[in-house]
């Protein structure tokens, strides 16, 4: 079957942290990108991409800070088409192609010289790694000057997670290393104050202990380990041969199910928990069928802590939740708007309820103006909210901003031009105000819907997981 992050493309039929680890590194490398002024900015965005065996891409997106930092992000799509790999590159008006060992050597080269000072990369990283060959004599070494001036040079913003290394940097380096604040309320640094996050809140409703399902044989497939990530066709038809009814029903029941057996230990431990695709396979098969009923399911995933959803959805959550919320979105409009406009929830179920209400919206002109209203008054609330600080990641206000250029909401350019002006907005998703600003304006009319049809659903539902 199919595996996971934040995108619309389908994913693989290997899970992708397996893939990534096992296959995505013996790929063939397709087309790689760096940026183009990356020497003088001492950042750079790298981009690599491999040619899987079914003709799409597995395309790896790293953000490193050749001054000091090194790998500050990292993240991508192990399943992408490679039309939308070339929009996905025209929305970067800041690369140029280079080859794949430069490449190589600046990431490891950068975190080399990080680890002189004690910063290790960023945790996604572990993951993402798998689509690096491994640095060793096989690749040709290319010299390469790290940092500023010969030495560290830390840019940073007052309070922020980066600032708060400072401490260690003096203690690795002492005062072989400088730095630079910027941003605000510089006199109010200082550099042993715990490290802010954005609190997850969510009081946990009783989940059922067991189960009762009209059909039980659906559990027996979906928990079978040897159907591991996938449902065979012949179990698949005679699933949904039954009444849509029965079986919607007795998904929800086992997500419901899913959830409430696992999101303790998860909570606790979540290096510990060992996914089956339960929910995965079970979200997917909501979308399948259309299920109308299914909203408030869905939502107890989405209500669910940041840990259980990387743990049981992966990098591809976004479009299993979108699958799953689809069918049943238009008529609980009210309460997603609700859901959006609540404080505590993980980031990834912010970003994949905005994604959804963005294709809903795509998809049906009818609903258009209702969502785009709802973004706009999102958009409106959301500069006082990123300054209060326990509301949002960076992230939040970029995915916005990237749904209504999509959505071509021309009167939303006021709200997002404050938010903007926070500087609390991760410009790696849609670029600086300027760039945003001449994507919506340079954008005619609202783009294409990308949601799954029935038959790649079928597909990606039945794809046997690569060995």
């Amino acid at each position: 079957m199919a595996k996971k992050k934040k995108n619309t493309t389908k994913p693989a039929a290997l899970s992708p942290k397996v893939f990534l680890k096992e296959k995505a590194a013996k790929l063939p490398v397709y087309k790689c990108f760096i940026s183009k002024n990356y020497d003088k900015a001492g950042e750079a965005h790298v981009i690599i991409s491999r040619v899987r065996g079914n003709g799409k891409l597995s395309v790896a997106h790293f953000l490193i800070d050749l001054w000091c930092l090194g790998v500050k992000d990292a993240f991508g799509n192990v399943n992408m088409e490679k039309d939308n790999f070339e929009k996905y590159l025209k929305g970067i008006d800041i690369l140029k192609e280079t080859d794949y060992d430069f490449v190589h050597n600046l990431i490891y080269g950068a975190i080399e010289f990080a680890e002189e000072g004690g910063i290790e990369p960023v945790s996604a990283f572990d993951i993402w790694e798998g689509m690096l060959a491994e640095d060793n004599d096989d690749i040709p070494l290319i010299e390469m000057e790290f940092g500023k001036d010969g030495k560290h040079f830390l840019v940073t913003e007052p309070g922020s997670p980066s600032s708060l290394l400072i401490p260690k940097l003096k203690s690795k380096l002492g005062e072989n290393f400088s730095y630079m604040f910027i941003g605000k309320d510089i006199d109010s640094y200082d550099p042993t104050l715990p490290e802010e996050t954005i609190p997850f809140h969510y009081d946990y409703p009783a989940y059922p202990e067991k189960l009762k399902l009209k059909n039980q044989f659906i559990a027996d497939i979906l928990l079978n380990p040897a159907n591991e990530g996938y449902i065979p066709k012949e179990d698949m038809d005679k699933i949904i041969n039954l009444p849509e009814d029965e079986v919607e029903e007795d998904l929800t029941q086992l997500i419901l199910w899913e959830i409430g057996r696992t999101y303790r230990q998860i909570n606790e431990d979540p290096d510990y928990y060992v996914n089956n695709d339960l929910l995965i396979i079970s979200l997917l098969l909501l979308g399948y069928i259309g299920a109308e009923n299914s909203f408030d399911t869905v939502m107890e995933v989405l209500h669910q802590s940041p840990d259980f959803l990387d743990a049981h959805l992966y990098v591809a959550m976004g479009e299993y939740l979108q699958a799953a919320l689809l069918p049943s979105i238009l008529a609980n409009l009210d309460k997603a708007e609700k859901f959006i406009n609540e404080q505590g929830h993980a980031s990834d179920a912010y970003i994949s309820m905005l994604e959804t209400l963005t294709q809903a919206a795509l998809a049906n002109p009818g609903y258009y103006d209702r969502i785009v209203g709802m973004l706009t008054d999102w958009a409106e609330k959301m500069p006082e909210r990123l300054v209060e600080g326990n509301w949002f990641t960076s992230e939040i206000p970029g995915f916005l901003t990237a749904a209504l250029i999509d959505l071509n909401a021309q009167d939303a350019l006021p709200y997002l031009k404050k938010i903007y002006e926070t500087e609390l907005v991760d410009e790696g998703i849609c670029g600086d105000w300027n760039e945003v600003l001449s994507a919506i304006e340079r954008q005619n009319k609202p783009i294409e819907p990308r949601i799954h049809s029935k038959e790649q659903l079928y597909k990606m539902l039945t794809e046997k997981p690569e060995e």
